[in-house]
């Protein structure tokens, strides 16, 4: 019975305690509560805080988005300018709800070193669609100015020989063609598209100052001497080719077989070409005779011509042309270069007796300066005469550029000039030079018309366009004497005691003078001559420059 009531006591206690114990439950209840509230408050502050956040990073994105395609839009602008482009304008543009704007500075960085770079420096903002961010950043991109540039020309390679024979069909062994007899002394490279055949007193050989093996000849059909040697056992030319064949003395014999031609037609010992070379061929190697383009230089405007201008002459402020007493413009013109403004075939004027227009004695009467000007003053071309007094020597004839006659061409008698300067002398007709008749280059010393001359310096080219296919084309005889270039259609003439000093360029010819060949650079304005075409349009490149993109904001 103890025992019971003890448990009873002790269960009344352990009562008791948890009556006293009531209030804590609600206490940790409010605590988890509020626990849970200020969770929840964090976590929706959190979720709030970070939603403004990743809405500010967006707009911060797009906003250097904006910024790049302000970039963008500068290059393209520059890409799509032209080689002289200097600025372009400050230009503002929108995409995806922001918008952007740039601008842009050139600068050169070196003038001397690289003047035809530029660099542009691109500084581009970007908005973002709210408006809220803003974004800038920079660029560089070099401009490289491409100037255009011409295509250089070679000089025509017949210009590479002292005598130039460019029809292949012209045969001597038949009938007319090339023959150079009774004593031209030749030491220059020899081109003849047909046959040629030399005889009398001809000679072909290395200059005096020569070791040996300097000189070509080519020959594209046969080659024919009855005595006269091309080079010599002792001193050879380079090469010699000749792809028709040889004959000796009218003997066919092999042209590798060296030995007198004479001794060829008596079967004796000996027996050989006449042509002593280092080399032979006999492989076909054609270059074409230059065209002379007489339309182009009658209608250019550098050129002396009644078809550039309607007085072929003119004046620039106080520089003036002056004409033989009496004279206009308009007289100069009808008499020495073209009597209309056509370009006429036959040629307008028959016979233009270029250093004695009116007539032997007068200085006034005979002297000239017809000068062409451009609109800027620059002088292009001239051809100046002073007549020297009743012919009593050599006047001065002053040439530069070009000039064109619509006529035949003759110098004769007392006509006597030295003259100076680069230039040529087209010709629609034919040219001759009679009775003494002398056109020599200014000499480098001593007396002219020997030969003693600096073409680099002096040099008169002369060109017969031989509208009508007169035969010769180009003819020097009766001890007339010319130093320069003899450009010709048809036959060069140079026979009767005629004196050459130059370079030839026909499609035959025959000479029987003495000759002192040279092969020369021709004047810029000649037939054949190097020449350079207009250039080409300037282009532009723009090249970004690597490392240069920063973001400033």
């Amino acid at each position: 019975m103890g025992a019971l009531l003890r448990r009873v006591a002790a269960r009344n206690r352990a009562i008791a305690r948890l009556r006293d114990e009531s209030g804590v439950a609600l206490i940790l209840a409010i605590i988890v509560v509020a626990t849970l509230t200020i969770s929840t408050a964090a976590l929706t502050t959190l979720a709030a805080t970070n939603e403004k956040s990743f809405g500010r990073d967006r707009q911060d994105v797009r906003a250097l988005n904006d910024a790049e395609a302000g970039l963008n839009a500068a290059i393209a602008t520059l890409k799509a300018s032209g080689p002289t482009t200097t600025s372009i304008p400050n230009i503002t543009g929108s995409i995806d709800g922001g918008s952007w704007s740039y601008t842009t500075s050139r600068t050169q960085p070196d003038p001397t070193g690289h003047p035809n770079d530029y660099l542009w420096t691109i500084a581009a903002t970007g908005t973002s669609p709210t408006g809220s961010v803003n974004r800038q950043v920079q660029t560089q991109v070099k401009q490289t100015i491409v100037p255009g540039t011409g295509t250089t020309i070679a000089q025509s390679a017949t210009y590479s020989y002292g005598i130039f024979m460019g029809d292949p069909n012209s045969d001597c062994t038949v009938s007319g063609g090339n023959v150079f007899s009774g004593g031209p002394a030749i030491s220059v490279p020899i081109y003849v598209a047909g046959s040629l055949c030399i005889s009398g007193g001809t000679t072909i050989a290395e200059p005096a100052s020569s070791p040996g093996g300097t000189l070509s000849l080519y020959v594209g059909k046969k080659f024919s001497t009855d005595g006269p040697l091309v080079g010599t056992s002792t001193k050879h030319i380079a090469s010699a080719t000749v792809v028709g064949g040889c004959r000796a003395d009218g003997t066919p014999v092999s042209c590798s077989q060296q030995g007198d031609p004479n001794s060829c037609s008596h079967h004796s010992a000996g027996c050989g070409s006449g042509i002593y070379a280092n080399t032979y061929s006999s492989t076909q190697g054609t270059i074409a005779k230059t065209t002379i383009d007489a339309p182009k230089y009658y209608s250019d405007s550098t050129t002396i011509s009644a078809g550039a201008s309607a007085l072929g002459c003119n004046n620039y402020g106080a520089q003036v042309s002056t004409y033989p007493s009496g004279w206009t413009a308009a007289t100069f013109r009808q008499n020495v270069l073209d009597s209309n403004t056509t370009r006429n075939t036959p040629p307008s004027l028959s016979s233009v007796t270029l250093l004695h227009l009116v007539d032997k004695s007068s200085v006034a009467n005979n002297s000239f300066d017809c000068r062409l000007y451009a609109a800027d003053g620059t002088l292009l071309s001239r051809l100046a005469w002073t007549f020297p007094a009743g012919c009593s020597g050599p006047g001065t004839l002053i040439v530069q550029g070009s000039v064109f006659i619509d006529g035949n061409l003759a110098f004769t008698d007392c006509d006597y000039a030295v003259y100076q300067g680069r230039g040529t002398l087209y010709v629609n007709g034919t040219v001759t030079f009679t009775n003494g008749g002398k056109v020599c280059a200014r000499p480098i010393s001593g007396n002219p018309c020997l030969g003693n001359y600096d073409p680099n310096q002096n040099l008169l080219e002369i060109v017969a366009n031989n509208a009508s296919n007169v035969t010769p084309g180009f003819s020097l005889g009766g001890a007339g004497q010319f130093e320069g270039v003899a450009y010709t259609n048809g036959q060069f003439s140079g026979l009767n005691g005629s004196t050459f000093n130059g370079n030839v360029t026909a499609d035959t010819a025959v000479f029987s003078g003495a000759a002192g060949l040279k092969s020369v650079i021709p004047p810029s304005s000649a037939p054949g001559a190097s020449y350079t075409t207009p250039p080409g349009p300037t282009t532009v490149t723009w090249t970004p420059v690597p490392g240069s993109w920063q973001q400033l904001k």
